[in-house]
């Protein structure tokens, strides 16, 4: 017996090499001189029923020809265009050659196979690197679970150690049996090959979770596929539509794909983590069904798409490699090991950022996605809870049952809004971004607290507070009763993304159980799969009622809860992402109120961030009330930030009482701050803000309440577990017109940088430097380099695919490639564009400097930028120790160059009369004094003469005795700069 040469496996791409093969290394009883029309049959894609949208994936069908009386098996060639094994086409082949399928579909000559005798040897890929691939289905013929494709591949550039094990496997099981009258023995050394896909048992998370999260990115892939695949009335296809049309309305298909791959990778790992027993897509159906009726329907549809006995349409995309997966994990070890580590935190909660991390890092920053910890929800959550009873007189707090006609007989003044009828709860909680639902279980938790222990205090029971003591049948029944009538009605929750949602009833659901509730018929838990930046709807009609009749009732539901119900308690932690993923969003329209006065400001980009826009639901939310709380933790930039005036304006006109508890953990340089950390694992300082509207009343006057947390992260979470917001030592402070700040400021520093003048006032032209958002093609160290670039590009063809290969440029909202190619084809300019540019400080450079080349070439600012003339550089904003961003230069200057993080300030010193420019700012005149005219506005440069006792000459470089240039008052700037910051904590508040 000959042993495989990995050499002759790394040849094999074409049918006729793979015959060789089988022939002469795996001793197949192939003719030596048969061809390959001799010794195979051709199917057709029509024979096999593939729809005409398939069809052009494949390359060629070939059966071979049975080589024994005794085979069994059917082995087939598959030839595909597509660089990887398209398994939406292999499935569809496979559908139509089992038995039971294949005759309506085929001719009456052609044979069909059970399931599990059916090999496929397929090939794909780039033609230089294609892919040969063994594939084999299986199934349990005693269960209704899916069945399993399990694939053994290779291509030429396999490392060695894995067509090694390839080579092994190969000779291992597919030679040819010596004794074919033994059918069983052949059959089962042909299928072991494909038996050991994750033979070794998994014992830790860091181990599982990556492997998931390529499971899922492969299911995403697959998803996509299905997608392409199918018409407008395939299954898959209906139920993005339906989706799209009813719940999230800005999904697309890649959207749907992701929906679909994270609800079933993790969905599965959170029902294996959640109960012992034997992980199946049905488990999972029926742990979510409990709780949400439309779910159950929901993943019964991602599952279960066909309902023939195999569902080839949905193991097509995966499922089954996630169920192999966790049936070889050791979940019970991996709960253990969290356990030790995390007694207090869910490990189905708390692994779900490691996941999307590792599934899709840049998905987890778009959207902002941050587990909150615990700690920091349970400060939030037990301080609005005292709050409730502080503020409101509500003795249970967030457990309360009292209706607004009792909330009438304490406060006369209160003004119940339209929507809400007398006997309606008061407290009606809502997470607005409910995740994993991390917030509504701590409400849960201390609602059990609240309400178990008052009822054992009535009772007369001992150690009311003590677990044991709630176990009392009478206090069980009375919390199976306040659940159903009290608690489930009052809590709701929106999210967007489906896998949390999903996480979010199962893990509620199951916290209730452990409770002792068991939910009933008409009991459900109101986390509505919904954008909470947009309004409700008139979507939800019947037209696709009758195909996903409970995707239909929950979009009518959550349309109902937006329109009617009044939450007087809003809590949560929203996404951060200054590049919002909500983009053109309702809720933008909203954000005027935010940006109202801010005329001087240029740069309103981070007003548009995600946290800003939840923050603007939450408070018109409350606004609508008319009354109520905000608990939530976001970024803190907006309590000090300039640029966020005006929403600290409207916060402190809407809520009678803020309470802003800093918890920073910016990243700084600061030396002072070096021990300070996030509480999240992000750069970005972060805060609680717990805002009060209460009842309209003389007495009730805006208060702002400040504390701040400079420590390690182990010890603030030490200390918000420990502490509420009665036992914050807040600092009162009284925020200024204007600024409207959320810091302590001192009176004699403020007046003393309120004595200089702002430079947007004392320059008249200004603005942030140019942005390329492709330096490395527009931009380069020599201008030879450059220039033979820019050629090159000029002189090739208009085909962007091409184009983003040679110089890695691709089109964006901005910018379109195949655009500027005809733009700079047409430049009768083009050889003039290659200018100095400074890129950083001190890093002189060549940029292409053509408006067609560049997203925001600042034109109005750059064209003053030619010798003799200088420009002022600053940074707006600044977090470092000492403020040393400012800069000098007679170039055009990139955005950041005063400092590392943030766009620059550029204020040329004069500018270029009107006349001597062209319109696409080229220099119509010629070098010569009268073309300049003084950037300096006159009245505040006289100002400025006067305060250094001295008269200004505007645009004369020469000094008198007592007179100063324009070029006095620009050098005169950055030596300020000199002076030593030493009040940071001050200027941190006004240098924003």
């Amino acid at each position: 017996m000959s042993t495989v040469d990995v050499e002759r496996i790394r040849q094999i791409k074409t049918l006729p090499s793979l015959i060789k093969f089988l022939r002469d290394d795996l001793d197949w009883p192939i003719e030596a001189d048969a061809a390959e029309d001799v010794a195979f049959f051709d199917y057709t894609a029509d024979e096999l029923g593939i729809d005409a949208k398939h069809a052009p994936k494949i390359r060629e069908i070939k059966q071979l020809r049975p080589l024994d009386t005794n085979q069994p098996w059917g082995v087939f060639w598959v030839s595909f265009e597509k660089k990887r094994l398209p398994m939406v086409v292999l499935r569809r082949i496979l559908g139509n050659l089992v038995k039971n399928k294949l005759p309506s579909l085929r001719k009456t000559d052609r044979p069909s196979w059970d399931l599990h005798d059916l090999l496929f040897i397929s090939s794909y890929g780039e033609e230089e690197h294609r892919t040969i691939t063994f594939a084999h289905f299986s199934e349990d013929p005693h269960s209704d679970e899916l069945p399993v494709l399990r694939v053994l591949g290779w291509d030429d550039q396999n490392p060695g150690m894995s067509i090694d094990r390839v080579a092994n496997r190969l000779q291992g099981h597919f030679r040819w049996p010596e004794d074919s009258r033994d059918v069983d023995v052949w059959r089962k050394r042909w299928t072991e090959a494909f038996t050991d896909r994750y033979r070794e048992a998994i014992r830790s998370a860091d181990e599982l979770i990556p492997r998931l999260a390529e499971l899922a990115r492969d299911i995403r892939d697959r998803v996509r596929d299905v997608l392409n695949a199918e018409t407008e009335r395939g299954r898959m296809r209906q139920l993005y539509g339906a989706v799209q049309k009813l719940l999230i309305h800005d999904m697309n298909e890649d959207g749907f794909a992701d929906m679909y791959a994270q609800t079933v990778a993790y969905g599965l790992l959170s029902a294996s983590l959640s109960r012992p027993a034997d992980i199946t897509p049905q488990n999972l159906v029926q742990l979510t069904a409990i709780s949400n009726p439309f779910l159950e329907n929901l993943l019964d549809s991602l599952f279960r798409l066909n309902r023939g006995k195999f569902h080839f349409d949905v193991d097509e995309v995966g499922i089954n490699d996630v169920l192999d997966l966790l049936r070889n994990t050791n979940v019970e070890a991996i709960k253990a090991a969290f356990n030790d580590l995390n007694p207090a935190e869910d490990p189905v909660i708390r692994f779900y950022e490691g996941f999307l991390k590792a599934y899709d890092s840049r998905q987890r920053i778009k959207r902002g996605v941050f587990f909150t910890p615990r700690p920091v929800v349970r400060y939030i959550v037990h301080s609005v809870h005292e709050l409730l009873q502080g503020e409101f007189g509500l003795e249970d707090g967030l457990a309360s049952t009292a209706t607004w006609a009792d909330m009438l007989k304490r406060f006369p003044d209160l003004q119940p809004p339209e929507a809400v009828k007398p006997d309606d709860p008061f407290v009606l909680i809502l997470d607005f971004a409910t995740g994993t639902a991390t917030f509504l279980y701590e409400c849960i938790e201390l609602i059990e607290r609240t309400m178990k222990a008052k009822w054992a205090r009535s009772l007369g029971r001992r150690n009311p507070e003590s677990p044991n003591a709630w176990r009392d049948p009478d206090i069980l029944a009375r919390w199976r009763d306040y659940v159903s009538k009290q608690l489930l009605p009052r809590l709701y929750g929106y999210e967007m993304m489906m896998a949390p949602y999903a996480i979010a009833h199962l893990k509620l659901a199951l916290k209730l159980g452990e409770t002792g509730y068991q939910f009933s018929e008409g009991d459900r838990l109101h986390v509505h799969l919904t954008n909470s930046l947009e309004p409700a709807s008139d979507m939800a009609d019947a037209k696709l009622a009758d195909l996903f009749g409970p995707l239909a009732k929950e979009a009518q539901d959550v349309n109902e809860v937006k329109r009617s119900k009044r939450f007087t308690v809003v809590i949560g932690n929203p996404p951060y992402a200054v590049n919002s993923a909500n983009k053109n969003s309702p809720m933008d329209r909203h954000l005027a109120v935010y940006k109202d006065g801010l005329g001087d400001e240029r740069n309103l980009k981070p007003l548009n961030d995600d946290y800003v826009k939840f923050v603007r639901c939450a408070q018109l939310i409350l606004l609508e009330t008319g009354v109520g709380l905000l608990g939530i933790i976001t970024n803190h930039s907006y309590t000090t930030a300039r640029l966020f005036r005006a929403m600290r304006r409207s916060l402190i006109r809407d809520f009678q009482r803020t309470h802003f508890l800093d918890l920073r953990g910016e990243a700084t340089r600061d030396p002072s701050m070096e021990r300070d950390q996030n509480v999240f694992e992000i750069q970005q300082g972060v805060g609680v803000g717990l805002y009060i509207r209460h009842v309209a009343s003389p007495q009730f006057t805006h208060r702002v309440h400040r504390h701040e947390l400079i420590d390690p992260q182990d010890a603030k979470y030490s200390w918000l577990s420990t502490h509420t917001a009665s036992t914050t030592p807040w600092t009162e402070i009284v925020p200024q017109p204007d600024m409207y700040a959320f810091g302590v400021v001192s009176e004699t520093v403020r007046k003393e940088y309120e004595r200089f003048l702002p430079l947007n006032q004392l320059f008249g032209v200004g603005n942030v430097g140019y942005q390329t958002h492709r330096d490395g093609f527009v931009i380069d160290l020599e201008r030879r380099t450059l220039a033979a670039r820019i050629e090159t590009f000029r002189k090739g063809p208009a085909d962007e695919e091409q184009i983003a290969r040679d110089f890695g440029v691709k089109s964006n909202r901005d910018w379109a490639v195949l655009s500027a190619h005809a733009s700079l084809r047409r430049d009768a300019h083009a050889d003039d564009r290659i200018r100095k540019t400074l890129y950083r400080p001190f890093d002189l450079r060549y940029i292409f400097y053509a408006p067609y080349m560049i997203d925001f070439d600042r034109r109005d600012l750059m064209q003053h930028l030619t010798p003799p003339n200088v420009g002022l550089l600053v940074s707006k904003v600044f977090d470092e120790h000492e403020f040393t961003s400012v800069y000098v230069t007679k170039w055009i200057v990139e955005s950041k160059i005063a400092d590392r993080t943030r766009g620059s300030y550029l204020f040329p010193l004069r500018v270029v009369a009107s006349g001597y420019l062209s319109l696409d700012g080229q220099d119509a005149g010629v070098q010569r004094k009268e073309r300049w005219e003084s950037n300096l506005h006159p009245e505040h440069a006289v100002d400025m003469a006067r305060r250094l006792g001295a008269e200004i000459r505007m645009g004369d470089i020469s000094t008198g005795s007592r007179a100063i240039s324009d070029m006095a008052i620009f050098e005169y700037i950055p030596i300020l700069n000199e002076i030593s910051v030493s009040r940071c904590d001050d200027l941190e508040v006004l240098g924003q």
